[in-house]
């Protein structure tokens, strides 16, 4: 329902749904984040991921990858940066958008030589192998 609720564009109704929770999942954290990152709402993003670090739920990449837009969208290239590290200190496996997502950011925030090392690392264009 949260899901469903963000993408048709009640992102409150998703937030009260959420916030009701008794347990919340990886599952459940990455539609909230992800869905305040798709309305544009980055900032709110960030700190729901902050508070999903602090408590049991670990990570997953489709989560990474709506917390990485969302940085993208604020140009906060640090925490761009902080996401790469994360994944590479815990051996997250990246898929091809992750790392694109990486990349962009590195380009976007005028970073060229960090993307370019990135997509140099890239083994298969369309596949993304070992750690970074």
């Amino acid at each position: 329902m949260i899901d469903f609720y963000t993408k048709h564009g009640c992102i409150d109704d998703a937030r009260l749904l959420f916030d009701g929770l008794q347990v919340k999942t990886s599952v459940t954290w990455t539609a909230i984040i992800a869905g305040y990152s798709k309305h544009g709402r980055s900032e709110v993003s960030l700190k729901l991921f902050d508070r999903m670090r602090e408590g049991d739920v670990c990570p997953n990449k489709y989560v990474l990858s709506s917390v990485l837009s969302a940085c993208l969208m604020l140009k906060f290239l640090e925490g761009g940066k902080q996401i790469h590290c994360y994944v590479s200190r815990r051996g997250i496996v990246m898929d091809v958008p992750m790392v694109n997502g990486l990349i962009d950011s590195y380009f976007k925030c005028h970073k060229v030589e960090l993307g370019r090392k990135l997509f140099d690392r890239m083994v298969d264009k369309m596949l993304f192998h070992g750690p970074l």
